[in-house]
């Protein structure tokens, strides 16, 4: 589980940003936190509110884009730039991007940090300490020589190959990637758990999300492949009333030959006595995208993983909403401690979260975003948060 991440000068941020899981004794006893090997609980759900282009996803980019590098940086061509966008209106452009994240992972937890430009890491280092241990030791770090234009690399502890000279040349590609390509056991492990995460801007971290209705094609290929998700998001699906008795999964017989098979999802309605089908592109935008939500979130929910979600809103009616964080607060549908990080514009659900669940996102007159959790602001106990928020108490409103 991931305990806290941090990043500085990216897309909107132009300061360092702290967002943290972890939660003090204070916060409630509820199955919304789980205990940690490590100290502090940990919460499972964090939503992040702001005002339109207040910075909330790019705060998603940045875990979004850590994943990317841990995971895929890899696929690019050597020399080829990063996704990555500094804060635009920075006095020196000569000022790296930085990250560091903390996260466990049986029993042990690591803490990762970069310092990089969109041409090439500057600097790397993974450290780890076990349960019962004081203090982090160092797994490999690597630092770019400006003079030699390759790194200096201290990787014996997780033992690369003495002969792999990528980790010495390759500067748009982490360690981690690069060590699962020699199938280095660490390399492996960190790398594994990063793949669980799931974002729906991670594969266009630059650009704008798909439409729905591409997404309804991905999601319904997914379903075809997962009958025990598929039959999980149709009873979700009905719980909240939206006229469906039933979807089914069809070949399309349209597809153009040598693709892929795409599968044609169908609502099936009851009217007047009388069942009906309909493309489920016809149904509803918010049907559509919860169809789409629960193709990604159900596989994440069963397996583990994080979920980094931008406007989980988009298209749901209000009391959806909460039905979807409540999937990841319970441990029946979270037997494996799933994570989700999402930003929402329905204020109403704050009155459905606590304190430690709740991150505010706001951009200042310089332009540059700032985010801070709900219990960084002397709030009472009782206070009634959308009230107080929607008065502007708490900031992150529109300032008409």
């Amino acid at each position: 589980m991931i305990h806290r991440f941090s990043f500085s000068n990216f897309f909107s941020f132009r300061d360092e940003q702290t967002i943290d899981f972890t939660v003090s004794d204070h916060a409630p006893d509820t199955e919304a936190y789980i205990d940690s090997a490590f100290g502090p609980r940990i919460g499972k759900v964090l939503v992040l509110f702001g005002h339109n282009a207040s910075g909330k996803t790019n705060v998603l980019r940045a875990l979004s884009f850590l994943r990317w590098f841990i995971v895929n940086s890899f696929e690019g061509k050597p020399g080829e730039d990063m996704p990555l966008e500094p804060f635009v209106f920075a006095a020196d452009a000569s000022i790296p991007t930085t990250f560091s994240v903390q996260f466990e992972v049986q029993q042990e937890l690591f803490s990762y940090e970069i310092a990089l430009t969109n041409k090439s890491v500057i600097s790397e280092r993974l450290d780890v300490k076990s349960a019962g241990e004081r203090r982090f030791r160092k797994l490999f770090s690597r630092t770019r020589n400006e003079s030699s234009g390759e790194f200096d690399v201290d990787a014996d502890r997780i033992r690369l190959p003495k002969e792999y000279e990528a980790p010495k040349k390759r500067g748009n590609a982490s360690l981690i990637a690069l060590g699962v390509q020699v199938n280095n056991e660490w390399c492996q492990r960190i790398e594994a758990y990063w793949r669980k995460a799931w974002s729906n801007i991670q594969s266009n971290l630059l650009g704008e999300t798909l439409a729905v209705s591409v997404r309804v094609w991905g999601a319904s290929d997914a379903y075809w492949s997962d009958a025990k998700s598929f039959e999980t998001a149709k009873d979700f699906l009905k719980q909240c009333d939206l006229g469906l008795q039933d979807i089914v999964l069809v070949e399309n017989p349209n597809s153009p030959e040598g693709e892929r098979m795409r599968v044609l999802p169908i609502g099936v309605h009851r009217v007047a006595g009388r069942e009906t089908k309909l493309p489920f592109f016809f149904e509803s935008d918010g049907s559509q995208g919860l169809f789409v939500h629960l193709a990604s979130l159900l596989p994440i929910l069963r397996d583990g993983g994080v979920a980094i979600v931008d406007e989980i809103d988009s298209d749901l009616h209000q009391l959806v909403i909460p039905k979807l964080i409540d999937l990841f607060v319970s441990r029946t549908t979270n037997p494996n401690n799933a994570q989700l990080i999402c930003s929402c514009h329905s204020t109403p659900l704050l009155n459905h979260l606590d304190k430690y669940q709740v991150l505010l996102v706001e951009k200042n007159e310089e332009q540059s975003s700032n985010a801070w959790r709900l219990d960084d602001v002397r709030i009472r106990s009782d206070d009634n948060y959308y009230a107080k928020y929607m008065a502007g108490a708490y900031g992150a409103v529109p300032n008409f």
